[in-house]
């Protein structure tokens, strides 16, 4: 399910990666699985439980959202574009580097960790267990950054404009927009991450696009709002 690299990798990732719980974790194209003291059970991913939570009305218009045009210099993304720019990069971490990606947006995502942030991708699609709402979701990356700190990225691909439609549920003042979408994602992905045992240090959300012909790699500032979840 995960890929980790056989360069080195870090030791509390790998007694991480050993757990009972997260060795258990499978995912069968519909449902995710995990096992309890020998039982095997049965639940959904993160995104239709915190939609079912903070944004149940919400629509995704993708005339807005692909941002399709002539005049469009920034593109957005398709489902299946953001499948493979994940497979490229499990594939380049599991093969220790050997594995170039081809896409230009995984080539982009690539170098903007090890060149930019100096960085070394320790494992892609890590499984995730939040106990607080007792489903499964997946780190897109866990990298290490000079120092030996862990850190969590999601990786979020294509230019997203879409306009806000109204307010997140429970959170007073903050848009309820795609973008912040992704933030209570990655919110209670690391959240998941630090209870199950692995000590990161952070996690942020890079989002990758192609502008005009080359690939554009933005850090997203994580917002202050989201401390107000739980």
């Amino acid at each position: 399910m995960h890929s980790l690299t056989p360069l080195e990798p870090n030791p509390a990732l790998v007694a991480y990666l050993e757990k009972p719980l997260i060795k258990s974790i499978a995912f069968n194209g519909f449902k995710y699985s995990y096992s309890v003291n020998g039982h095997t059970l049965y639940t959904g991913g993160i995104h239709s439980k915190i939609k079912s939570i903070y944004y149940p009305d919400f629509e995704i218009k993708l005339r807005q959202y692909r941002r399709k045009g002539k005049g469009n210099k920034k593109k957005g993304s398709t489902k299946k574009q953001g499948i493979l720019i994940d497979k490229e990069l499990a594939a380049y971490v599991k093969s220790g580097k050997k594995k170039k990606p081809r896409n230009m947006l995984s080539k982009a995502v690539v170098s903007y960790i090890e060149d930019h942030c100096k960085s070394s991708i320790q494992a892609a699609q890590v499984p995730v267990f939040i106990k607080q709402f007792g489903v499964v979701t997946q780190a897109d990356l866990i990298i290490q950054t000079p120092k030996g700190e862990l850190m969590m990225l999601e990786l979020k691909s294509g230019y997203n404009s879409a306009r806000a439609q109204g307010t997140i549920h429970g959170v007073p003042d903050v848009a309820n927009t795609i973008k912040n979408h992704w933030e209570i994602q990655r919110h209670y992905t690391e959240k998941g991450l630090i209870e199950g045992g692995l000590p990161i240090k952070g996690s942020y959300i890079i989002n990758v696009y192609q502008e005009d012909k080359g690939a554009t790699v933005k850090k997203r500032k994580n917002p202050d709002w989201v401390k107000q979840l739980k």
